[in-house]
This record gives C-alpha cells, structure tokens and sequence, in this order.
C-alpha cells in the first residue's frame, strides 16, 4: 500500500516476490508504520495530517 494525495491510501501490486520481500523489510527496518487494516492506515493517517488533495476534474 502506498499514500496517493488524491486517493488516500492505494495498494500497489509487484508481482516480483523478491523485490516485494525487500521493500517490505527495507520499510519495516526503518520505522515506517504498519497497520492491519486500510481503515487502521486511513484512521492512522487522519490523526497525522496526511495531505488530502481536492479533484479539479
């Protein structure tokens, strides 16, 4: 999962499981958070301000 301004949290699928693996363990290792849920990330991201841009469609 990844934060996208407009979208709020978004999941991104890599189908390569080694690069997947280590982008994980890269993100864990240096204190980004992790949730259990989207609700528990988009709550979470709420309580810290994350930006939430306006569509100008």
């Amino acid at each position: 999962m990844f934060w996208n301004a407009y979208n709020g949290v978004m999941l991104h699928i890599d189908e390569d499981p080694v690069r997947a693996h280590a982008t994980v363990e890269y993100l864990k290792g240096h204190g980004y958070p992790v949730f259990d849920s989207t609700e528990e990330a988009e709550q979470w991201a709420r309580e810290h301000g994350w930006p939430r841009k306006p569509r100008t469609d």
